[in-house]
């Protein structure tokens, strides 16, 4: 078992500490955490990192005990990483919670509880202004999505369905003008609303015969 350190900050007030963890070390990389509330200890939400971060990040599943179910906004923004291990416990990834700014990070894998994925809550574009995210493991069993929840893409993007997924999402890719084919596996059952709704370059989709309802405008504008 991996041994865990919590340090509280010293200056933090008796109300503050309720709320935080000031931060804490694990695998050699110091994590800032915050509870929900003062009186909701049940969860841990991700708020940032200290400098001295690996290019290959491990987010742990729990603290104490204490599963770790957000990130935050701009926790894991302007960082440069290779790969970043999510928490099997993640339930959400808020607005722009991840951005590496390295051309080495190209895959991401989205666990299967994740619930709730905000606004650019993945964007992946390098100093250079280059875009370098090149693959997307999508494992969601249902999911509440913003409509432009992932940027920063290649030319030559996939994104490959688990079999954990139950549901694509409403708005799961609109509007996205690079993915050409896509393959709904068996044991998804609903493709929801606008789910790829502008895909216009998307020639090519196979629908699992798992599925028994797709969404209003689900492949609306797809000219390809």
């Amino acid at each position: 078992m991996k041994k865990i350190l919590f340090i509280l900050a010293a200056s933090l007030s008796l109300s503050a500490m309720a709320y935080d963890i000031a931060s804490y070390w694990y695998e050699g990389t110091r994590f800032n955490f915050n509870y929900p509330s003062a009186d909701d200890h049940s969860q841990l939400t991700l708020v940032g990192i200290e400098s001295n971060y690996p290019s290959d990040l491990i987010i742990p599943d729990e603290v104490d005990g204490i599963p770790v179910t957000v990130i935050a906004t701009n926790a894991l923004d302007g960082r440069s990483f290779n790969s970043i291990l999510l928490p099997r416990s993640l339930r959400e990834i808020q607005n722009n919670a991840i951005r590496s700014t390295s051309s080495y990070f190209t895959t991401i894998t989205i666990p299967e509880n994740v619930e709730i994925m905000g606004g650019s809550a993945i964007s992946c574009t390098y100093t250079s202004g280059r875009a370098n995210l090149k693959k997307i493991i999508w494992l969601p069993k249902s999911c509440v999505v913003s409509s432009n929840w992932c940027s920063g893409i290649t030319s030559d993007f996939e994104i490959t369905i688990g079999k954990t997924c139950q549901m694509i999402p409403d708005n799961f890719l609109q509007d996205n003008e690079i993915i050409t084919e896509i393959t709904i596996p068996y044991g998804v059952k609903t493709i929801g609303n606008r789910a790829f709704w502008g895909c216009t370059k998307l020639e090519s989709v196979a629908i699992g015969e798992s599925v028994k309802s797709i969404g209003e405008y689900a492949f609306y504008d797809c000219k390809s």
